[in-house]
């Protein structure tokens, strides 16, 4: 069995970390662009073998994937018979740049999954596996339930999907874009596993979330967002003047990826060829991201024999 899948990726503006000892009710408030860019998936499944083996490949690199082995752990079914599972995942965006791409990865994975081992799974249910797996690996709070939210997010309520709130910013998609551009990673990991920033991040986040919701316009969204990135201190140096030359270009606004040295750009379509120009100058083309927001979410794309 052969099935492709997709899952959009999900920049996060701005969050506010929620963990507790129930792993479905962990995650964050936040918000954020779900986007048309992301992880593709191919997932082949052959039995008939000894044992179960496993195999991942992120562009082309075979690599090891905690996200996949946990889920394999959470969706297969203890008398499932030995197989072969390979995954080849093309990635769209930068990895680890606050693209999300764990969490769509983990989505974009455990669809194939389910749909190729025909498991009797709902859409939510799959997803909930997916959030438990990105939670599990630390690579991500609530991307997930972001990403099925999808659109000019804002989760309002941490959780799982089927648990959170997510809410959105109401635009015409259409007229707008994002520009998203990179310097590098900033290890999540790290930063999920330091329980005095994440205490400082939760208090600065949800005093975020509190005035966007006071005026949930995009201007004032990337406005609050921005403020949040320097005051949590994730904003550096090259990052500040990289947001200030695309807002001066003509950007409704900018702010920075969350986690990554990396900014986003919120931009009218009458602009966009402007702040491109200006982004050019300062990133390498290949570390720019051109994207519309997306509302569709993960899908399945082919299933074959």
């Amino acid at each position: 069995m052969n099935v492709q899948t997709f899952s959009p990726a999900a920049i996060s503006s701005f969050f506010a970390p929620h963990l507790t000892t129930d792993p479905l009710k962990c995650g964050a408030w936040g918000g954020g662009f779900t986007i048309n860019r992301g992880v593709h998936v191919n997932l082949q499944v052959t039995f008939n073998t000894d044992k179960t083996i496993i195999e991942n490949y992120i562009n082309n690199v075979k690599v090891e994937s905690c996200i996949l082995n946990k889920l394999i752990q959470l969706l297969l079914p203890p008398e499932i018979e030995p197989c072969k599972i390979v995954v080849k995942q093309t990635i769209e965006v930068p990895i680890g740049g606050g693209f999300g791409t764990s969490g769509a990865s983990a989505l974009a994975i455990a669809l194939a999954l389910a749909k190729a081992l025909k498991l009797k799974q709902t859409y939510l249910q799959i997803a909930k596996a997916a959030h438990i797996a990105d939670l599990q690996c630390k690579t991500g709070l609530g991307t997930v339930a972001g990403i099925i939210g999808g659109g000019f997010r804002i989760a309002i309520k941490p959780g799982a999907p089927g648990i959170a709130i997510i809410d959105r910013i109401p635009i015409n998609e259409e007229d707008y874009y994002i520009i998203a551009a990179t310097y590098g990673p900033i290890p999540t990991k790290k930063v999920l596993s330091n329980p005095t920033k994440l205490k400082t991040i939760k208090k600065l986040g949800k005093q975020t979330l509190k005035q966007i919701l006071k005026e949930p316009t995009p201007e004032n969204f990337m406005k609050q967002c921005k403020k949040f990135a320097l005051k949590t201190g994730f904003m550096t140096s090259r990052v500040k003047q990289a947001i200030q030359k695309a807002e001066k270009a003509g950007a409704i606004g900018a702010t920075q990826n969350m986690i990554g040295e990396a900014i986003h750009t919120l931009v009218h379509k009458e602009n966009l060829q402007n702040v491109l120009n200006t982004l050019t100058k300062i990133f390498p083309k290949d570390k720019i991201t051109i994207a519309k927001i997306d509302t569709r979410g993960p899908k399945i794309l082919t299933t074959k024999q």
